[in-house]
């Protein structure tokens, strides 16, 4: 792929809706630089990779390589993340107490708008993983042929969770009620064994990314919970 060492940053670059101009300014350096990583001429190198890190705060690896649809995600929730830093502020006032003497109170404004973008963000990356965690296991076991009898149905069920047709708002929900209803058939089935290890594994896979996302919602919670969250600013 032409550019292929760099189609990551390409990809970031967008995602900001940051100009070559802008980045080579950050970075200190001729915008000539990037045209050169860009058209495959040259690498990044290790010392302008680790400078991307940190204006981005990402991992080195995102710039220099193709980023998955996860990777894309948290790249966004990310640049989330780094505005509600940038906007967000403190504000100390005196208060006066009933005795007459003061006491001083630090409270953090936090814009509202770009919480409730990051906890949809939040959940789009949970659903994407559960996305990707599924397909991998029904194709190892497809591979396997364990489920041979099935492995039709387990195809067209990949191509449906890999086009997006299934909107990821509703993915988990309606992903959860059909596992359910496909191991209620299949302990009926001759191989039990194989058929019950493939339905539970998928349902770990669900409840292990679930969990995931309740930890990320606790921390966002607690983080409003500490805060003022307003719209005025």
């Amino acid at each position: 792929m032409e550019g292929g060492e760099s189609v990551g940053l390409k990809e970031i670059l967008e995602i900001y809706n940051m100009s070559i101009s802008d980045l080579a300014q950050k970075l200190g350096i001729a915008r000539g630089n990037i045209y050169n990583w860009f058209n495959g001429k040259r690498k990044i190198p290790r010392d302008m990779l680790k400078k991307l890190s940190q204006l981005f705060n990402l991992p080195e690896e995102f710039f220099s390589r193709e980023l998955s649809e996860t990777d894309i995600l948290n790249v966004k929730r990310t640049m989330v993340e780094n505005l509600i830093d940038e906007v967000s502020f403190e504000y100390t006032e005196a208060v006066e107490d009933d005795d007459g003497s003061e006491t001083i109170i630090t409270q953090t404004y936090i814009n509202n708008s770009l919480l409730q973008w990051r906890d949809e963000l939040c959940n789009d990356i949970n659903n994407q993983r559960i996305k990707d965690s599924i397909v991998d296991r029904v194709n190892r076991t497809l591979k396997s042929g364990s489920i041979a009898n099935k492995a039709k149905n387990l195809s067209d069920s990949i191509d449906i969770i890999e086009s997006n047709i299934v909107p990821s708002s509703v993915f988990n929900n309606i992903l959860q009620a059909v596992l359910y209803s496909y191991g209620l058939r299949e302990y009926k089935s001759d191989n039990k064994t194989s058929h019950k290890k493939f339905t539970e594994d998928l349902m770990r896979i669900i409840k292990n990314h679930e969990d995931e996302r309740q930890k990320e919602k606790k921390k966002l919670d607690d983080l409003i919970n500490s805060s003022i969250v307003s719209d005025l600013f």
